[in-house]
């Protein structure tokens, strides 16, 4: 169990690092996708209503090498 939480921790860290220094890089998010699976399907779905039409993982990551997920987009993500 203890090895799926370590997994899992990386995906949460990586995501905090984001919103710390406000916008998510590729790396960040790749971590997210391998390690908490389920955080980067909400932020997907998040980001599919809130005006970015259907977002998957590969528009995630296309979002994020052009500097689209930024504090703004992810909390907007979230508040949908």
């Amino acid at each position: 169990m203890l090895y799926g939480t370590t997994l899992t921790n990386k995906g949460i860290r990586a995501f905090a690092d984001s919103i710390l220094s406000g916008k998510m890089t590729v790396t960040q998010l790749i971590d997210i996708i391998e390690h908490s699976p389920r955080l980067a399907q909400a932020l997907c779905d998040g980001l599919s209503v809130s005006g970015y039409g259907k977002v998957g993982p590969h528009e995630l990551i296309r979002l994020a090498e052009h500097g689209h997920l930024n504090i703004g987009a992810i909390s907007r993500a979230f508040t949908y």
